[in-house]
């Protein structure tokens, strides 16, 4: 079986939480009424990627291009540290 991404499961509060941690607090409101006008589907995955600057797949995007040619094992060790690196961030207080 081919190895495959895993999608963080995160809602608005991830969102809210993630703003309150990582930005001035004197800027977290205005931050937080400019996403509350974004309307995208998967909207607080797409929020937090953004916020997270390196996305949720920094390993995966750089080799994009070639990613089908690697082995599953390749894939999957990409995968994973991937997965590693976003959940630490996604969970750091």
């Amino acid at each position: 079986m081919k190895p495959t991404q895993p999608a963080p499961d995160v809602d608005m509060q991830d969102v809210e939480r993630i703003v309150r941690r990582d930005y001035p607090a004197d800027l977290a409101d205005t931050i937080l009424k400019d996403i509350a006008a974004v309307e995208v589907r998967e909207k607080a995955r797409v929020v937090l990627g953004c916020l997270k600057r390196e996305a949720e797949y920094p390993l995966a995007t750089k080799r994009w291009s070639r990613i089908e040619s690697l082995t599953d094992e390749e894939r999957a060790s990409i995968y994973d540290k991937d997965w590693r690196q976003y959940s630490e961030w996604l969970h750091r207080t």
